[in-house]
């Protein structure tokens, strides 16, 4: 097995039903991402206050960060 790094960005949003920073989509990618990458997708976001989920444009995000973890891959034959 061989290990990988993994990442997660989670970007936050500020959510259209109640108001409150608490809308998030993850991004899962195999390698770093920049910025710009992160800010031309589009994420469907849940709130975890109110409940309501959507679409977001990258650009609209109120904070975005970086969770990496080393996953260990099976390399195959």
């Amino acid at each position: 097995m061989a290990n990988i790094e993994s990442y997660d960005y989670v970007l936050t949003f500020r959510c259209v039903n109640c108001g409150r920073y608490e809308a998030s989509a993850i991004r899962p990618s195999e390698h770093a991402l920049g910025d710009d990458q992160l800010k031309m997708g589009m994420y469907h976001a849940l709130c975890k206050a109110c409940g309501w989920s959507g679409e977001f444009c990258g650009v609209s995000a109120v904070q975005t960060y970086r969770r990496s973890e080393n996953k260990a891959k099976a390399v195959g034959r």
